[in-house]
Order: C-alpha cells, then structure tokens, then sequence
C-alpha cells in the first residue's frame, strides 16, 4: 500500500470499525455495575455529599428532622490511562496491515473492561481504603459508629452456613445516626474463582447436608432444606483474591461502590503522518485510546469483607 493521506485514512477507518464494534460489543457485560454507582461529571474531581442520616420515616409529633447532607465529602480524582499500539510502516507498505485487527479488538476489550478493571482491583485490596471519618473502611470492633452505633463489616471467616448467617444477621442488624435499623437486606454474595463450588452449594442448592457426632466423631448425616437457598444470588470477580468473600446489598439508591467515569475510553486517536514524530523518527504509525476515571467505596454498611487469611 502506497503512504498518501487517502490509504492511511482508509486504514484508520477500518481499524477505527473494528475498535468499535468490539468495543460495543464488549462493553454490554458490566455484571459489576449490580453494586456499582456510576458518576459523570465534567471536572478532574467529584465530591459526593453523603447523607449524615440514613434512617427511614419517623412519627411527626414536633418539629422535622432534617436530614443534612454532610460538610464531609467522599472525594475522588479520576486518574488516567492508555492502550497504544504500534504498527511498522513496513507492513503497511508491505499489505501486511491485517495482521494487527486482533490487536485493534484486543485494545477494546481493555477499554471496555476499564470499569470492571478498577472494580477487581479494590476487591483484591481493599486494605489502605479509608472513609471520611479517617478510620479504614473494613472496619471490626467499634472503630466505626453511626451516632452510637457501630457498624462492623469486616470478619475473617471462611464461607460457610454458619459464617454467611453471622455475617447476613450482623448486616440486617445495623442501625444509623437516630437509632432506627437501617433496612440493610444483603442480595449479593460476591466471591472469586476459588469459592464458585461453595458458593453454588451455600446458596443454589435446595438442601443442606448436616453431619451428626457422635462422641466427637461424624457418625451420620441428615438431609435437610437449605432456608439460605436463592435468598442472594452469587456473582464472581476475577480480582477477589483466593477464599475471600463479601455481602453486599445492592439493592438501595446508594450503592457500595462509585464508579467515577470521567472520559469513557472509547475513541480510537492516531499519529499516522508522515511528518509526525514518530513516524518519521521510528518508522511506525500508532493508535491508542486513553481514558480517565476511579472508583471508590462508598457506604460502608452496604458492604461486608471476610478476609480469609
């Protein structure tokens, strides 16, 4: 192929086509976004009021109770990213431009998954997130309170009948600034590739096998109905790390997690003169995208962690 402005631009086109379609594509699967807020905004950093009371419709017998919005502010600032990739002008000249389509739908698959990227990444770690108050947002004991009531969500125990009805009875239990429970009603057990067996029988299976001891050892086993059957539904995360799991309520306005989308990385840009730098330095024609966004978490008595050492 000739390098005149009309073939690159045919060029373009046709990788800018398959970018696209694979990015469409792509971008339709965005399980994560069941426990995820998105916010837009035109500016390098959102600051989200959180209400300072969560509780629901109290008895009017004097005045109102206002529920303010915070003076403290959940902050996030986007950061950037890219995806490049180069291709010689060799194999342009040479008709060996095909080569590179699996690469052109391969950088849309990274920016489709840009959201469910972020997501994974602080499942996998959530450790040094902290919350307005300064205190980690995993929080045991009472390093955390809503007026005078702590909120503990974070365990260590393993997944088991026993351990998600702790942690599902601990979670409908909390109570906010007034008093007043709160409604939490976990809907999600969220888990990685390790749990997927345990988690389908915890969850999907209609019946639990319950072993009986005798004198310490396991002589029989009866067979009863599983009440925690289909009560969430279960959903796997490539980046929550080994037998750690979470209970999340995703059912509420506010959700746990805020996905702050500043530039959806979804334009394919390139530098393909060839008075350009590059091209006339290194022999090369390149195309990238780049985007820009975070995510954060957001409530913490909408999320419980069970780090399993």
């Amino acid at each position: 192929m000739d390098i005149n402005r009309t073939n690159m631009q045919a060029l373009f086109t046709g990788y800018n086509m398959i970018f696209r379609d694979a990015f469409a594509t792509l971008v339709k699967d965005q399980t994560f976004m069941r426990f995820t807020q998105e916010v837009n905004a035109s500016t390098a950093q959102i600051d989200m009021p959180l209400l300072e009371q969560l509780s629901g419709m109290r008895e009017w017998i004097d005045g109102r109770q206002i529920k303010n919005l915070r003076s403290d502010k959940l902050s996030i600032r986007a950061r950037n990213f890219e995806d490049t990739v180069g291709v010689k002008r060799e194999d342009v000249e040479d008709d060996q431009y095909g080569l590179y389509n699996s690469l052109f739908a391969n950088m849309a698959a990274n920016a489709a998954n840009l959201g469910p990227d972020l997501a994974n990444a602080l499942l996998g770690d959530p450790s040094k997130a902290k919350w307005l108050d300064g205190a980690d947002f995993f929080a045991t004991g009472t390093t955390r309170k809503y007026g005078k009531n702590a909120i503990v969500n974070k365990g260590t125990a393993e997944l088991s009948y026993e351990s998600f009805n702790e942690t599902y009875a601990t979670m409908r239990a909390y109570k906010g600034h007034a008093g007043d429970l709160l409604h939490v009603k976990p809907t999600l057990l969220l888990h990685g590739p390790a749990l997927r067996v345990e988690a389908a029988d915890l969850i999907k299976s209609p019946i639990r096998v319950v072993p009986i001891k005798n004198d310490g050892n396991v002589a029989a086993a009866v067979t009863l109905p599983n009440p925690n059957a289909n009560l969430v539904d279960t959903l796997e995360m490539d980046g929550i790390n080994g037998r750690d799991w979470y209970l999340v309520d995703a059912s509420k306005p506010f959700k746990p997690l805020i996905l702050f989308m500043r530039k959806r990385p979804d334009r394919l840009v390139r530098i393909d003169r060839e008075e350009d730098g590059e091209v006339f330095m290194n022999r090369q024609f390149t195309y990238g995208t780049y985007g820009r966004a975070e995510i954060a978490l957001a409530m913490p008595h909408l999320i419980y962690w069970n780090k399993v050492a």
